[in-house]
């Protein structure tokens, strides 16, 4: 495993195809940025928020994604080879932010901002509206993971951990048949 590099105090921004191996990008708010094809093995990506970021044949080996906020990612052809994604610690907390980002008595706009304080305070793995096609999952930890309405067609899972992870309505394959996941769906293992 590469030593890690930290970057919170690098001012450039992250470009595609960055060479990040190792890099300590834990933290920080990368929303809609676009890593498509770098090298992001064992990089510390804990905390971060990449939601809507381009990780498109991104190479993210051995990385600790643990509480990523990874909503609307497009992870196509990514390689998240025993990448850890997997719950730190128990959700007591997300279940209040959870609750508050349905009530009905906010207007779209502050349910939306309820939705993206949720994301950075659960401690799950957010990969809700997430683009997994062809990614490759091989020993992932994905456990309690949030993958609803993911998009996980042709995605390599063998030996990942899915335990507990929240699958409904995403896409998936079943033989040569794409088949959606029922609502309310968690994987039992």
């Amino acid at each position: 495993m590469p030593q890690q590099r930290n970057l919170k105090s690098i001012e450039t921004p992250v470009e595609r195809g960055s060479n990040l191996e190792g890099a300590d990008l834990s933290d920080l708010d990368l929303r809609e940025a676009s890593l498509s094809g770098a090298n992001l093995a064992y990089a510390n990506l804990e905390d971060a928020n990449l939601s809507g970021v381009d990780l498109s044949g991104a190479d993210l080996t051995g990385a600790r994604l643990s509480r990523a906020c990874l909503i609307g990612a497009n992870l196509t052809d990514a390689i998240l080879c025993q990448a850890d994604l997997a719950l730190q610690s128990h959700p007591r907390v997300s279940k209040f932010f959870h609750q508050m980002a349905y009530a009905t008595t906010f207007t779209s706009e502050e349910r939306q901002k309820v939705k993206e304080l949720t994301c950075l305070y659960d401690p799950r793995a957010r990969l809700d509206n997430a683009i997994l096609r062809r990614a490759d999952l091989r020993g992932a930890r994905l456990a309690y993971a949030v993958l609803s309405n993911a998009d996980l067609r042709f995605a390599v899972l063998d030996g990942a951990d899915l335990s507990g992870a929240n699958l409904s309505g995403a896409w998936m394959m079943a033989g040569d048949l794409e088949v959606q996941i029922s609502d309310a769906s968690v994987w039992s293992g």
